[in-house]
């Protein structure tokens, strides 16, 4: 598992969880990653971080990977006319969500995905 942020460190959660951060976001690829899942959070240069996030959700998601989304991470992809959210899996609401997350994992790409 990697955790990629905008920068090497310790992050906290609002909860005061810590995590250790392995990769950035300029020295990781969503192309190298099997699934992603997307929280989000307060950092210094909040539209430089949203940039980030969304290129990594979006390249992710055209390449039919699974995507996990936390409820902070809502803002990062939303349904539309031209996305069917297919292997998007929400915490919002959703008491299964480690289940269905993980099944997406593994079932690795979602071809139907528009």
């Amino acid at each position: 598992m990697e955790i990629v942020s905008e920068r090497l460190g310790i992050v906290t959660g609002d909860d005061g969880t810590q995590i250790q951060v392995n990769k950035t976001f300029l020295t990781s690829s969503p192309y190298l990653v099997d699934s992603v899942y997307v929280v989000g959070g307060n950092v210094e240069n909040k539209p430089k971080l949203k940039q980030d996030i969304k290129y990594f959700v979006n390249t992710a998601y055209k390449n039919f990977k699974p995507i996990g989304v936390a409820s902070t991470g809502q803002t990062y992809i939303k349904a539309s006319d031209k996305n069917n959210l297919v292997g998007v899996v929400s915490s919002i609401n959703n008491p299964n969500f480690s289940n269905e997350f993980v099944s997406a994992i593994a079932q690795q790409r979602f071809w139907d995905r528009t």
